[in-house]
């Protein structure tokens, strides 16, 4: 009997030591991987975003890109909607830019889980990124422009935040006229002139002032920044060109209903040259001018010497110009002779 115990004894204790536990191992103790956002073409050859098995976006995009340095927006774009065409500018010779239209390409900006971060297609798209402080580019803001507006997003928390929003409008002018605006792109925001509901100019200034009902002067380049910068025209009030010869035409008008009137050329030193009746380029010079762009003698100071600016004041012209060591002279020029009704 104590032969019989001691060998069920035994065959226990052999059975329990051939039972082995699985091992356990570094990949059953760790988390599934997480599944990245990557972009994957269609049989049709559209574009979405998907996550594993998971499709974020419908592929309906003929493209799309992550943004550079950032893992949390996708930049992409679908082309041709929206009737298919965007206007755009194009250099028109003499007189300013032409309008014409091309074939359209918008942009929509998705975030991470394939969803459009502003409701808006955007026909051109840029960028602004800045380093956090883990040494990473992140988006710092966006602008772009849709439809002739401009937008200005900044990014808050993550979020973007609309901060600018400029371009296409109207805005009531003297005599009745509207100054209209519309953004071409990121760089050309142009202006241009309606009365009631007709179009005088389109779209195509840099600048519009309305110095008489019948006489309108409008600007190409960008005359802010120095009187040798751009050029003008002087228009009659139905939008015909009355004169191009000029870089800047001003009138002051006074209370009697007088004014007096001077046109402006560069010269050498103009970034836009201009041409007389003749095709001569011409001369630097300031006249005195009435309201129809015809000159009142000869100029009144040559602008060919180095010129600074002017001030047209109530009682005179004021021309600060410069002499060869970089002095300032200051030429004063009365409007005595000039003043016309």
């Amino acid at each position: 009997m104590k032969k019989l115990f001691a060998l069920i004894l035994a065959l226990l204790l052999f059975c329990s030591c051939g039972v082995q536990e699985e091992p356990i191992t570094e990949e059953s103790q760790s988390e599934p991987k997480e599944s990245k956002t990557v972009v994957f073409e269609s049989e049709e050859g559209k574009f979405g975003l998907i996550k594993g098995e998971e499709i974020l976006a419908e592929p309906i995009y003929d493209s799309i890109e992550p943004a550079k340095g950032d893992d949390i927006y996708f930049y992409s774009y679908k082309a041709f909607v929206s009737g298919g065409t965007v206007l755009f500018l194009e250099e028109g010779g003499r007189h300013f830019y032409n309008i014409s239209e091309k074939p359209a390409e918008r942009f929509y900006l998705l975030d991470a889980d394939g969803k459009p971060i502003v409701d808006i297609a955007f026909e051109e798209i840029e960028f602004s990124f800045l380093l956090d402080e883990n040494e990473k580019l992140v988006p710092y803001y966006f602008c772009g422009t849709s439809e002739g507006i401009y937008y200005r997003y900044e990014i808050d928390g993550g979020k973007p935040v609309l901060a600018e929003k400029s371009g296409k409008n109207e805005r009531e002018a003297d005599f009745g006229y509207v100054i209209t605006n519309y953004s071409y792109n990121l760089n050309h925001s142009k202006s241009g002139l309606k009365l009631g509901e007709e179009t005088i100019i389109e779209n195509v200034a840099d600048k519009i002032e309305i110095p008489f009902e019948d006489r309108i002067v409008i600007y190409y380049g960008p005359t802010w920044q120095s009187v040798i910068c751009g050029r003008c025209l002087l228009l009659d009030g139905e939008g015909n060109i009355i004169t191009d010869k000029f870089n800047r035409i001003e009138f002051k008008t006074f209370e009697d209903g007088s004014y007096v009137g001077i046109a402006y050329t560069a010269g050498s030193w103009a970034e836009e040259p201009t041409f007389d009746e003749n095709g001569e380029q011409m001369s630097g010079g300031i006249w005195f001018i009435d309201k129809n762009g015809k000159m009142l003698g000869e100029s009144v100071f040559d602008t060919e010497v180095l010129m600074g600016y002017y001030t047209f004041g109530e009682d005179m012209l004021t021309v600060y110009s410069y002499d060869d060591d970089g002095n300032e002279i200051v030429t004063e020029i009365s409007y005595d002779g000039y003043i016309l009704k």
